[in-house]
Order: C-alpha cells, then sequence, then structure tokens
C-alpha cells in the first residue's frame, strides 16, 4: 500500500531566519543565497536587514521583493513588473543548473525513433509517493516492452511493492539504485518517464523523448505543462492523480505517435542548452559584485563569457 497523497503546498521548506542571523552576524559575507521555494516577507525582510545582498532561487513568495536576484528555473514570476527596480530577474531554460555533462551532450540523443522496446523510469531519488510503483503497473499492461529500467536513490522506500509489481512483468526490469547521474540512460531510451524539475530540463537537453509523471508539488507540474505546450515532452500531470490505465494510455499513444516523438527529440534540446550552470555563476558573481560597488550596474566584463541571455 502506498503514502497517502500530500497536498502539493505542503512539501516545500520553510526559511527560518532565526536560524541565519547569529551566523551572517557573526563573519562578513559577499552574497546570501536563499534555495528554499517561495519564502515568507518577514523573513527575508530580517535577512536584508544584515546588509548582505541576496539571490533567491525559484520564489514566487512575499519574500521575494527583499532579493537582489532573482534566478526562477522550475517556476515563472507572476508579476515582473511589480518587482522593485532594484530587483533583476532571471527565468527560465537558460538557467537550468545542470551537472556540465548535460552540456557537452548537449542533442546527443540518437536513437532511431521507432517502437518502444525499452523505457527508463526515474520518479526522483526519494519517491515518497510511489510513483515508481505505479509506473511499473502501468507499463506491466503493456505489449511489445522489453527492458524497463528503473533508477532509485538510497532513500526509496517502496522496494518490496517494486519487486512485487515487477514479479509478473512481460518485460526484463533493471533497477539502479543511487546512480551519480542518468545522462547515459536517458540516451540508451525509447522513452524516459521522468519526475522532478531539473529532470525535465535533463531529458530536454539531450533531447530523448519523455513522460512527465509528476510528484505531489506544484512546480512540478506548472514546468511539465510548459515543456508540453513547447513540444519537447508530454505529461499526465500529477501522479497521484492518474490511474494507472491513464499512464498506460499515455504511453501507448506516445508509442504510436513516431512523429511527436521526433519532434521531441528537437524541441526539448532548443529550450535546453545545458549551459545554465555557467549563466548562474555569473549571476552569483555579477550580484556580490555589483552590490560591492554601491549597487552600480552591469555584468563583470572579463571577455570570457558570452553575454548572457536576459
Amino acid at each position: 500500500e502506498l503514502p497517502p497523497v500530500r497536498d502539493p503546498q505542503s512539501v516545500k521548506p520553510h526559511l527560518e531566519a532565526a536560524v541565519l542571523l547569529p551566523v551572517l552576524r557573526r563573519h562578513t559575507w559577499d552574497l546570501l543565497v536563499v534555495d528554499m521555494l517561495d519564502t515568507p516577507g518577514a523573513d527575508m525582510a530580517l535577512l536584508a536587514e544584515c546588509g548582505v545582498p541576496i539571490l533567491t532561487f525559484d520564489d514566487r513568495g512575499p519574500g521575494r521583493v527583499y532579493a537582489d536576484a532573482i534566478v526562477n528555473i522550475l517556476i515563472e514570476e507572476p508579476m515582473p513588473s511589480a518587482l522593485p527596480s532594484k530587483v533583476r530577474l532571471y527565468q527560465g531554460p537558460s538557467y537550468a543548473v545542470l551537472d556540465p555533462a548535460y552540456a557537452a551532450a548537449h542533442g546527443a540523443y540518437s536513437r532511431p525513433v521507432g517502437d518502444l522496446r525499452r523505457v527508463l523510469v526515474a520518479m526522483g531519488g526519494a519517491d515518497a509517493a510511489g510513483l515508481t510503483v505505479k509506473v511499473a503497473q502501468a507499463l506491466g499492461t503493456l505489449p511489445g516492452l522489453e527492458v524497463v529500467e528503473f533508477a532509485t536513490g538510497p532513500a526509496f522506500p517502496h522496494r518490496a511493492q517494486l519487486d512485487q509489481a515487477l514479479a509478473k512483468a512481460p518485460w526484463r526490469a533493471v533497477i539502479h539504485k543511487g546512480l551519480p547521474r542518468l545522462l547515459e540512460r536517458y540516451l540508451e531510451a525509447d522513452l524516459c518517464i521522468v519526475a522532478g524539475g531539473l529532470t525535465m530540463y535533463e531529458v530536454c537537453c539531450v533531447g530523448a523523448p519523455a513522460l512527465a509523471v509528476c510528484q505531489p508539488i506544484d512546480h512540478q507540474l506548472e514546468l511539465a505543462q510548459r515543456l508540453t505546450q513547447a513540444g519537447a515532452l508530454s505529461t499526465v500531470g500529477y501522479g497521484h492523480d492518474a490511474p494507472i490505465e491513464r499512464i498506460a494510455e499515455a504511453v501507448q499513444s506516445l508509442a504510436l505517435q513516431r512523429e511527436l516523438r521526433r519532434q521531441m527529440t528537437q524541441a526539448g534540446p532548443s529550450l535546453v542548452d545545458g549551459r545554465g550552470t555557467e549563466r548562474v555563476a555569473d549571476i552569483l558573481w555579477d550580484t556580490a559584485e555589483r552590490n560591492a560597488k554601491d549597487g552600480s550596474p552591469g555584468w563583470r566584463s572579463d571577455g570570457n563569457r558570452d553575454a548572457l541571455p536576459r
């Protein structure tokens, strides 16, 4: 039996400024980076009073107005024009922070788009909602598959349920535990079934056809919908809401729509080039540097970087 479904809003971390203030006041800092999703106003106001420039990631919370820079990778800013003039906003696939290996493998997917024989399932390292098991049950009803690979993490709690689901599977199952990265597995799959924000960006970068089965976290669904609209992947929405039959139908539909999968191999790399890590590194440097110069604007210009997308 899988765990009860959580509210998509309930699994976010919570910023507590009181824990950080003693450390901030004890030392001199060039930059404070917050990666907490939708920060509260009161806590960010306290942090801002320390005088350290703040960069926040994936933030639509009331606290974002106290930041000097916002980098939205998984979400989009709802009211850009309402942000204070001092706040610099960077958002979109260009800023997806991926392992540098993905930049080298940009558009590297080269498998012929034909029958679905080999599928990769990657629902996140922990997968508390048990979507790996649900996808395995769905794939067990489909003809034609030969190999299904499952990527799980050390904290995956549903191994017994997964083994039970695989006991009568009509295809060969391969379970990978704690892989350092999934790049090579993406390139060997006819279809990748994924959850997670950055995982979606990874499959887009290499050009692997993909179906998103989202964990119960709101930003996953939002990102999956945007990438689906761009033709870079397909989605069934929240995995806990999608019946097993719906997931099976989505996979079968993609099996029949070769042209759609072929388009994904082109649309994904056109959105994600894998160089977001470089761009965000420049933004971190710039945010600290321009505040050190009393707010003087402009990128550092050392001649070693391409112009960053705005």
